[in-house]
């Protein structure tokens, strides 16, 4: 992922999207899938449209659920690449 701080201050774009939480999973999968069929691109969840940094709880199994449901429902199969980073102290995905 490039520069979390960088991605906020430039905003959404061709190849950046915020979501702002975990919950809308069929938005996040329709993005994955549109990158993945493009030149690429990065979600980051826990940022609102804005650029906010809202946060998102992370627990125990949330970045292998988070792999296995994009895995799951991306055609053809995307793999994304997921880590957890730290805005604001606070998560994002």
């Amino acid at each position: 992922m490039a520069k979390l701080k960088d991605l906020l201050r430039k905003g959404e774009s061709e190849t950046v999207e915020f979501k702002p939480s975990l919950s809308q999973m069929d938005k996040i999968t329709e993005s994955i899938s549109a990158f993945s069929n493009a030149k690429g691109g990065t979600v980051v969840i826990g940022v609102s449209d804005k650029g906010e940094v809202l946060g998102v709880d992370i627990g125990k199994n949330t970045i292998e659920s988070l792999a296995n449901l994009i895995k799951q429902n991306t055609d053809p199969m995307a793999y994304p690449s997921i880590r957890v980073e730290e805005s604001d102290k606070k998560q994002v995905v």
